[in-house]
């Protein structure tokens, strides 16, 4: 859909060309497709809308040593990855042809599929691909090597080839070091042979990881299937690896959280512990592994008291899974390229969301926070909502991924969001994308990197710094006008401390607490909390040693 700019200021008749986003979607990267009518942002003016399937599961992510000698890299696994760029050279070269510009081209996905775009940053096949990248929700630990990925499906009880007719060839064999000579030969003429509905059935269980939206259990690192891998070739490296060697494509990048993630599919129903001490108690418990008494400990950090439990619970689990990490990967990339944002989405559904994510979990749960996906319902509007949830969204609902559609358009078309302030950790006060932050990227910057918002790569006026900017946030009315005008944004300022921005979409009491300038719970506003903003929660996990329980693909 790239139907013009309700400003009129983009004519596609006119030989003008748009910006273009190309979606990939979440599931595990075991499941799910991307066409649906809501996934098409089609209420975005002057977008030219893409949606990319890639092959899922084993047909998509079994890696085996042995197989590597089948596939001209040399390597295997991360079809559905190989899927994934096929699309995106497919884009580059047909998408003017719908008034699209392969200049402009942002890849987003959710979940598994932002995991999906962090892969891409590191994947030099995905050079001159993309220009902006926007990840909502992903994974940011990908650390799985293609050695620890077979050795991962050679599991003698409850791995993938034990599920198979082809398990005696592979247990004949060194296990997991790709074996030798007959056996290794033996073994891929057995997996080539069997069926598709073979290779789906013998798929473990454990390749969904349900444990994500749960508190950890033990101080060792959760068993997840490593699909998503840096095989040596497609993905060179592990993310940590990547960044270390500052081998990222140099690219806009937007990343995206919700305030309480796990209450998609909580992994412990908490709601009934109203009693003083009661969810204090069972926190001291589950925690124990850490230390002790560490409940009233977690309670008492800004971010958690004063919730309740069922809430404090999946704030605790979303930020050890998602927010304190991506916080940690926007930090690092924000040293390497032209902008990074980072924005968490604090405003939940207007009512409880029911239908088919109650099935979910398994007990019938319906989220009532701001939760994994919520923010994808919320920008794609009425129809997917009303698939899952079986009722539309609401006037404030639909205020909300307004807001998010108008910053994801800004950034889609030019690279930046005004109402936003980037990541950084080495400025101590910016605007929004003010001279502070604007110094820094003329530091970065070289006029061959190219930039999303420019339409000419050698021209050198893409790379100036902006000038300083002031923006104030005004109230607005209701309805149609909860929108604030282009560019306005609110800061609250910690001076002393390094700048790390987190950019809220919508408002909740305690966000709303923390400075008598932001605006109210009805606006939806982006409002930036700087330095302090979730800075002692992420602190206190890394403190008890868990960051390694974020260590998914």
């Amino acid at each position: 859909d790239g139907t013009g700019d309700e400003d009129g200021d983009e004519d596609g008749d006119d030989g003008h060309l748009f910006p273009v986003m190309v979606f990939f979607h979440g599931g595990d990267l075991t499941s799910g497709y991307s066409y649906v009518p809501g996934n098409i942002p089609s209420h975005l003016p002057g977008i030219v809308s893409v949606l990319a399937n890639y092959r899922l599961n084993a047909f998509g992510y079994l890696a085996l040593e042995e197989l590597g000698g089948r596939d001209p890299r040399g390597v295997s696994g991360n079809y559905g990855l190989l899927d994934q760029l096929e699309a995106l050279r497919w884009v580059q070269r047909n998408i003017r042809g719908f008034g699209g510009d392969p200049k402009r081209v942002t890849v987003w996905g959710q979940s598994s599929g932002g995991t999906s775009i962090l892969a891409m940053l590191c994947s030099p096949a995905a050079k001159g691909l993309f220009a902006g990248a926007l990840a909502m929700s992903p994974s940011p630990v990908l650390n799985a090597t293609l050695r620890r990925a077979s050795e991962f499906h050679h599991r003698p009880s409850d791995g993938f080839l034990a599920r198979t007719p082809c398990w005696p060839h592979a247990s004949a064999g060194v296990n997991g070091s790709g074996g030798g000579g007959n056996t290794t030969t033996a073994l891929v003429r057995c997996l080539l042979s069997l069926s598709a509905g073979e290779i789906a059935a013998a798929v473990p269980e454990d390749w969904v990881f349900r444990q994500f939206f749960s508190l950890p259990t033990n101080r060792s690192k959760p068993v997840a299937a490593p699909l998503l891998i840096a095989d040596g070739v497609t993905v060179p490296y592990t993310l940590d690896e990547c960044l270390a060697r500052e081998a990222v494509h140099r690219v806009p990048v937007v990343l995206g959280v919700l305030r309480e993630e796990a209450d998609l599919t909580p992994g412990d129903l908490v709601n009934g512990m109203g009693q003083p001490g009661a969810f204090s108690a069972w926190l001291s418990k589950r925690l124990a592994p850490w230390g002790g008494h560490l409940g009233p400990r977690a309670l008492g950090l800004p971010g958690y008291a004063r919730l309740p439990p069922q809430q404090a619970y999946a704030r605790m689990a979303a930020d050890i899974r998602l927010l304190c990490t991506n916080m940690a990967l926007a930090g690092r990339l924000s040293q390497l390229l032209p902008s990074v944002y980072l924005y968490s989405v604090a405003k939940g559904p207007s009512s409880r969301f029911c239908g088919a994510l109650a099935a979910m979990n398994g007990f019938a749960y319906c989220p009532k926070y701001a939760f994994h996906l919520w923010d994808l319902f919320a920008f794609s509007r009425d129809y997917f909502a009303a698939m899952f949830w079986g009722k539309w969204l609401s006037k404030e609902d639909i205020a909300l991924g307004k807001r998010l559609g108008q910053d994801f358009r800004e950034f889609v078309g030019t690279g930046r969001v005004r109402g936003w302030a980037p990541f950084s950790l080495n400025v101590s006060n910016t605007g929004c994308e003010g001279k502070a932050d604007s110094d820094r990227r003329q530091r970065k910057l070289h006029p061959d990197q190219g930039s999303a918002g420019c339409h000419h790569r050698e021209d050198p006026k893409c790379f100036q710094p902006e000038p300083s900017s002031s923006f104030t946030a005004r109230p607005e009315d209701s309805g149609e006008k909860l929108l604030p005008e282009k560019g306005a944004c609110t800061a609250h300022v910690d001076e002393d401390l390094p700048f790390q921005a987190v950019n809220l979409i919508g408002v909740s009491s305690e966000e709303e607490s923390l400075s008598s300038h932001l605006p109210g719970p009805s606006e939806i506003a982006p409002m930036v909390i700087v330095s302090n903003y979730r800075v002692e929660e992420c602190g206190f996990w890394d403190f008890l040693g868990m960051q390694n329980q974020a260590a998914i693909n």
